[in-house]
């Protein structure tokens, strides 16, 4: 049979493999946990440079409206005299 000592010795390991186990499982979490905030900072960068695509777009348009507007415009008063 094991000795008192023989039998802590065991327990001990155990344990410190338990929270050997546990600290690898905290890692890891928190290594997904980094991945997920480089991914989520990558998505928000390209929803970004989107809305900007997107005003920019928005803008020139407007602008061609504008100026067909106008050109609109002057032809009616050509016609008018």
């Amino acid at each position: 049979m094991f000795g008192a000592d023989s039998v802590t010795r065991i327990k001990e390991k155990e344990e410190e493999k338990e929270e050997e186990e546990e600290e690898k499982v905290e890692e890891e979490k928190e290594e997904e946990g980094e991945e997920k905030k480089e991914i989520n900072g990558e998505e928000e960068e390209k929803e970004k440079e989107e809305r900007k695509r997107r005003r920019r777009r928005k803008r020139k348009r407007m602008k061609k409206r504008k100026a067909k507007k106008e050109i609109d415009g002057e032809k009616d008063l050509e016609r008018l005299l």
